[in-house]
């Protein structure tokens, strides 16, 4: 068969691929993707050689009552998973900045535009900040996301005598464990967790694989999140990085860790609100992503957080990274 004509029956389809601090996102429309093959398409967009990513956002019009629908593929996982908070901040950013808030009908408004966006995880409303066509803030509710946590289980516990707290038990599945540096640093002083190095994941693997253990659970697929409380510059934490289960496997990232994280942030919120027992106040946490003396600036994320506390539990949470940016936009052949 003649080349020119198998490449004229590939189908073109729209994309849009924005980063949220770290999370690479790549939107596409669902009218446009064959039925039954979202998912090896979107996984297939995510790896090399095409527009490459961590995730992809299938936009659909509304089920019920959001105002934009989403599935999320994601290339850690190899499927679908119910929520990103970084994808958030990059659909905000994109429904401004590119046509996507025209073509699901809408209302764009400057200074402030409001929409609910739909997930398998509930519904999650958005605020976006803006001026001149340009998204200065984008701030996401999170309170969905915290209730599930919630339901299945957020509490103190020891992995090989460091403490820690985990976030959101699932039959299925964990979400988050959460360590404080200093906990960590008591067990292991000789190690620069800050580096990512071999020791440093082998420490971390060999929790994860403790946790895994001790508490039977197969395979679940684990997140965990590294933080202090020492700022190097104006903020009142440090979030380390998130760790993977998939840190010795080189398809999604060598060192297996990553920057930025909504969902990380909200679960490092939920920990130290757990660690710390407070009860009742508005707590506003400005999170520094990473060591200055190892990140460029023009690659600094900060990463704010405000949440309201009841009777020990996180009743309230908003959050918002301050580096999101449109990357690229136009067609691809699938």
């Amino acid at each position: 068969m003649d080349q020119r004509q198998g490449r004229a029956r590939d189908k073109k389809i729209d994309f849009v691929k924005v980063h949220a601090g770290w999370d690479e996102v790549v939107f596409l429309h669902g009218v446009q993707l064959p039925e039954g093959e979202e998912l090896k398409i979107g996984l297939s967009l995510l790896r090399r050689p095409s527009l490459r990513g961590t995730e992809v956002g299938i936009l659909y019009k509304p089920d019920g009552d959001g105002d934009l629908k989403v599935k999320i593929l994601d290339i850690t996982t190899n499927s679908y998973i119910d929520m990103c908070g970084g994808l958030t901040q990059a659909l905000g950013k994109a429904l401004i900045e590119t046509d996507i808030g025209s073509r699901y009908g809408m209302r764009i408004s400057e200074p402030r535009t409001r929409f609910t966006l739909e997930t398998e995880a509930g519904l999650f409303p958005i605020e976006i900040d803006a001026k001149n066509g340009v998204a200065t803030k984008i701030t996401t509710d999170m309170q969905a996301y915290v209730e599930k946590r919630y339901r299945h289980g957020v509490c103190s516990i020891k992995v090989r005598g460091v403490n820690a707290v985990n976030v959101g038990i699932e039959p299925s599945r964990m979400e988050w464990l959460v360590f404080d540096l200093d906990d960590l640093k008591n067990k292991y002083p000789e190690v620069d967790f800050w580096r990512k190095d071999r020791s440093t994941l082998d420490v971390l693997k060999g929790l994860y694989e403790a946790f895994i253990e001790e508490h039977n659970l197969g395979a679940s697929f684990l997140y965990g999140a590294l933080y202090d409380t020492h700022p190097e510059g104006g903020g009142d934490a440090r979030l380390l990085f998130r760790f993977l289960p998939t840190m010795y496997t080189p398809y999604y990232r060598e060192d297996g860790c990553e920057e930025a994280c909504g969902t990380g942030t909200i679960a490092v919120g939920m920990a130290m609100i757990e660690k710390a027992d407070i009860q009742d106040s508005e707590r506003e946490v400005l999170f520094e992503l990473g060591s200055k003396r190892l990140i460029h600036k023009s690659q600094q994320v900060l990463t704010e957080l405000r949440m309201k506390v009841r009777e020990g539990r996180v009743s309230d949470a908003k959050f918002s990274h301050s580096l999101v940016e449109v990357v690229a936009s136009g067609q691809v052949h699938v």
